[in-house]
């Protein structure tokens, strides 16, 4: 497994490429995408493709997909 930390607020245009909000009042931060193959498997917190919406994540709450 390979594992690379991006610092969004130096790159907005990779922020804006995978959907991350990177002010100061955002939930979004930090991100975790997973990969595989290329293409993204998963995302904490999840990310709603049709509402273009972060899901509301609850304490110990377990995302699946």
């Amino acid at each position: 497994m390979l594992t690379i930390l991006v610092n969004l607020v130096a790159l907005p245009e990779m922020a804006k490429t995978y959907s991350i909000n990177t002010s100061a009042i955002s939930r979004q931060l930090p991100t975790l995408i997973l990969f595989e193959d290329g293409k993204e498997i998963s995302r904490f917190p999840p990310y709603d493709d049709k509402s273009k919406r972060y899901m509301r994540v609850e304490k110990y709450s377990k995302v699946t997909r």
